[in-house]
């Protein structure tokens, strides 16, 4: 089989976009595979958090149309219009990697014989397995915008940067927000005085931290009991899943290429390189905080 592309870029993230972009204008024949609508929701999540602080004077419907405006304008040299323009096939499907030779990304519609493949693909919160936590009883972050006003009160579960961003965001609205995070810090990894100061903004603009405490179960009902280990329950009106994100490596079958598969996040070297010579990866998918923002790095996720 010959080789079609120069590289195939498994998308779904503005990093995979960029990376087309940039491999185009070198010149190289490229094609980006990407879901269809999950660059939107991944822009959309980026810009909530420092909207419902930007925008503070806005109403509650007011300031969904205008995230809606913001999202739809925002990134437009990487459009998969503009995309197409520089040459990049672009290929609104999903895949899976191929067994045989040479280096091939198989769509449902036709395989993709390439050089080289680069993984940049989405990521999603992780909802942990707690008793009585089913669809229903909480509220993904997209749920937010189907809420008729604004919640009076809101339990977040997790402490990525988003449940950080979106706590700070509603609490300066009005909300009763209460921030529940298994972790002693809000960010571990950071040093301890950086931790201390984010956790002092958000207990200043009115948000609770329940911090190193672990939900346990969960009662529906109106309100809704949230059980904590070792402490009373806490009813809310309304729970949300926020957890740190992690990528959707299992359908790719990246084990056909030798690479071990992880839950957590996307392994790379220093070059960006995974354990297969000319597999890499970028974006999200390589975990960290910074997995929520469109930085450039390299990190492990963590819920």
């Amino acid at each position: 089989m010959p080789v079609d592309y120069d590289a195939v870029i498994v998308g779904g993230t503005l990093e995979g976009r960029a990376a087309a972009a940039m491999a185009a204008r070198q010149g190289a024949r490229v094609a980006l595979v990407e879901p269809p609508t999950v660059v939107a929701t991944r822009i959309y999540r980026q810009l909530l958090g420092q909207g419902l602080s930007q925008a503070p004077n806005l109403g509650w419907t007011d300031f969904w149309e205008w995230l809606a405006l913001v999202v739809e304008v925002s990134y437009p040299d990487l459009s998969l219009h503009q995309l197409t323009v520089q040459g990049v096939d672009v290929i609104e499907d999903t895949g899976q990697v191929s067994q045989a030779a040479p280096l091939t990304w198989l769509t449902v519609d036709r395989p993709l014989p390439t050089r080289g493949l680069i993984l940049a693909p989405p990521t999603q919160p992780v909802v942990p397995a707690i008793p009585g936590l089913t669809q229903g009883t909480y509220l993904n972050i997209e749920d937010l915008a189907s809420l008729p006003v604004l919640p009076q009160e809101l339990v977040i579960l997790g402490r990525s940067t988003l449940a950080i961003s979106l706590a700070q965001g509603l609490a300066k609205r009005g909300t009763r927000v209460t921030l529940i995070s298994r972790s002693d810090r809000l960010l571990p990894d950071e040093d301890r005085d950086i931790s201390i100061f984010i956790e002092t903004l958000l207990q200043a603009a009115g948000v609770k931290l329940c911090l190193a405490t672990q939900l346990i179960e969960v009662t529906d009902g109106q309100p809704l009991q949230l059980h904590l280990d070792g402490q009373e329950p806490i009813f809310s009106q309304f729970l949300l899943v926020a957890t740190s994100p992690r990528p959707d490596l299992g359908p790719f079958h990246l084990d056909r290429l030798g690479i071990p598969p992880t839950p957590a996040y996307l392994p790379v070297d220093a070059y960006l390189q995974t354990s297969h010579p000319r597999v890499f990866g970028c974006g999200p998918g390589l975990g960290g905080d910074w997995a929520e923002t469109t930085d450039h790095q390299i990190g492990r996720a963590h819920v």
